[in-house]
């Protein structure tokens, strides 16, 4: 089943270009497990591996996107992108086990908010979800260091950051 996800981390420290916009890397993905809510209330760890990350397609779906403030309560399309956007996200790269791209934060309030302590980051992307329970030799949730999953991420195709 093809489901909507997010995946949240930490921007580094911000430069100010000479025209007064910001450029700072971010993490926009990361291979590891995520914890997700289900509609019960109960909780699910979803394993994103490095296959799935660093897929070629995976990983160009995710440049060039809008950078957003704070999270839309739905993927962008072309009708919503500019009610959201503060900025853009550059060509990904490979960091390890980590998605890392360059951000251009180009919105007066963005910029305000990001010089004053606003390090989250968040990727909302689609992905398909196969229900196949396991658990992983090293990695681990970020949120509770478990290395057991309920379900595989596949085709991940990234939306905003």
């Amino acid at each position: 089943m093809r489901v909507t996800r997010r995946d949240t981390s930490k921007l580094a420290k911000p430069h100010r270009t000479a025209e007064g916009f910001l450029r700072v890397e971010g993490v926009i993905a990361r291979a590891c497990l995520l914890e997700y809510t289900n509609h019960d209330g109960t909780l699910r760890h979803e394993l994103v591996s490095p296959e799935a990350l660093f897929d070629t397609e995976s990983m160009r779906s995710f440049a060039v996107l809008a950078l957003t403030d704070k999270h839309p309560s739905d993927l962008l399309t072309p009708e919503t992108v500019a009610k959201h956007q503060i900025g853009s996200v550059g060509e990904p790269r490979r960091d390890g086990d980590r998605l890392v791209a360059m951000l251009g934060v180009l919105s007066n309030t963005a910029i305000a908010a990001v010089e004053a302590g606003q390090v989250e980051l968040s990727c909302g992307y689609s992905t398909e979800v196969e229900e196949t329970a396991g658990d992983h030799p090293t990695l681990r949730c970020p949120s509770c260091g478990t290395g057991h999953y309920d379900g595989i991420q596949k085709d991940r195709r990234g939306n905003l950051v």
